[in-house]
């Protein structure tokens, strides 16, 4: 009767065991020991679509606009803020006409078109040379007047050529040095075109006139 027992009843329970070394395998597989799933990018960029849409829909257009006038209008009002430095003035221009000169420090004007500003250097030393063509390397406070070349071309072969009292022709190399006078720097850039020819004409002129009265003999020795 023992060897009429099913003999398929052991491999039934390996099988079993089986079974359950499969679930068992399945169990050590679960979703806790897979990797996090990858997040919806389409998701995310769709709802910063929808976030800007928000911000920029015809509701809030209206509320937009007066934002960005007013940051405009900040920017234009705080253009008018300039320095001058302690070698300088400020010629403060209103539509065109001189209004106020300013001093050294942070100032104000009214932004532009309205108001402009112009910083001229009143105590740099300008030079204007006759005669003779030099350079600044000796004395760097010192800035050699530009004229065109031109005038360089034509003028300067001659302009030291001065005649004397008594008919004699003398060669005269000199300079003048001069600056914008700090108490009217408005005359200096409105009264006047181009002050380095003018200066250089007025020095030249004067010279001519000294050179005139006297005789060689007194120029070439203790005059």
């Amino acid at each position: 009767m023992a060897n009429n027992k099913n003999p398929w009843a052991r491999g039934g329970n390996t099988g079993g065991s089986g079974n359950g070394s499969g679930n068992n395998g399945g169990t050590g597989g679960t979703p806790g020991g897979k990797k996090p799933p990858l997040p919806d990018y389409e998701k995310i960029i769709r709802m910063q679509h929808d976030r800007m849409r928000g911000w920029f829909g015809e509701g809030n257009e209206k509320r937009l606009i007066p934002l960005i006038l007013a940051a405009i209008a900040v920017l234009w009002v705080a253009s008018g803020i300039y320095r001058v430095n302690p070698d300088e003035l400020g010629i403060v221009l209103r539509f065109g006409k001189y209004e106020r000169t300013t001093t050294p420090g942070l100032n104000y004007h009214l932004p532009a078109p309205i108001e402009t500003v112009t910083i001229p250097s009143v105590t740099t030393v300008n030079k204007v040379e006759i005669g003779r063509q030099g350079t600044s390397a000796d004395n760097p406070g010192i800035r050699l007047a530009r004229l065109t070349l031109n005038e360089r071309g034509t003028q300067q072969l001659r302009e030291g050529q001065m005649l004397t009292g008594d008919r004699n022709i003398v060669d005269v190399d000199f300079e003048v040095q001069w600056k914008i006078d700090a108490s009217a720097p408005e005359d200096y850039l409105f009264n006047m075109r181009a002050p380095e020819l003018n200066v250089k004409s007025v020095a030249e002129s004067a010279m001519r006139e000294v050179i005139g009265r006297r005789n060689i003999q007194a120029i070439l020795t203790n005059e």
